[in-house]
């Protein structure tokens, strides 16, 4: 297993960023990893997917990750998904839709380099992903036991396609941890009654779909402001030292 290669580490404020690469299956896969300035001991730890076109610190994945480390101590993590951010591009499939590839296996690499190191540990971990981020991050959150509770949204299970073909369906059905599901009433990429289809589809006993007015990029404030203490809730609190 390859060790993570640190590119850059910078402070801003409380705001420790450490940007690095870690090579999985061959792909060369770089990420960012953000904690509070001087701490050390475990914390709870908070992966973000980023969506379709987007990357790894794009605004409001930076945004949700300073407040998470500064009001809450958090650990934050953040990986570039293939053809996006400083991945190297890679040809579109035959219907122009992102690449394949095994975010799966990525993600939980990373985790466990990152886990590695003393002001991180083996605190719980959370996942925040839309759009694309759900569209990965289910078979992400079924396969791995450290994931404790998510938050995904902005995609729907189809009959047949990106979703039936690759057992999308049957990965959210495994999904046990506490959920929030968010979505768009008049999402223009995505249908309602396929977003309602996937969370039907979700096994969590613990549960609950956010329908908010708008389009596929227009979840309100008020509803973004609702994903900080979900985490809070399910992962817990962090010192900055233990």
């Amino acid at each position: 297993m390859s060790q993570l290669r640190i590119i850059s580490e910078t402070s801003e404020g409380f705001v420790k960023e450490m940007r690095f690469d870690l090579e999985v299956d061959g792909e060369i896969v770089p990420g960012i990893l953000w904690t509070p300035q001087g701490a050390s001991g475990s914390r709870p730890l908070v992966l973000f997917g980023h969506g379709g076109r987007q990357h790894k610190r794009v605004d409001n994945i930076l945004r949700s990750a300073r407040d998470l480390v500064v009001t809450e101590h958090y650990a934050v993590l953040a990986i570039d998904g293939p053809g996006h951010g400083d991945r190297a591009p890679q040809p579109a499939s035959d219907n122009g839709d992102t690449p394949r590839t095994n975010m799966t296996a990525e993600w939980q690499a990373v985790i466990t380099e990152v886990q590695k190191l003393g002001y991180v540990g083996e605190g719980p971990i959370g996942y925040w992903g839309v759009s694309m981020g759900t569209r990965f991050g289910v078979p992400l959150v079924a396969k791995e036991p450290r994931i404790r509770a998510a938050i995904l949204g902005l995609f729907g299970l189809f009959d047949e396609g990106l979703t039936e073909e690759s057992g999308f369906g049957q990965a959210a059905a495994s999904i046990t941890v506490p959920l929030m599901f968010v979505y768009q009433s008049s999402d223009e990429l995505m249908k309602l009654e396929n977003g309602i289809r996937l969370y039907d589809a979700f096994g969590s006993k613990e549960k609950s779909m956010h329908i908010n007015p708008g389009g596929h990029t227009g979840i309100p404030v008020s509803e973004r402001e609702t994903w900080k203490p979900f985490f809070v809730n399910h992962l817990g609190k962090a010192r900055l030292s233990n």
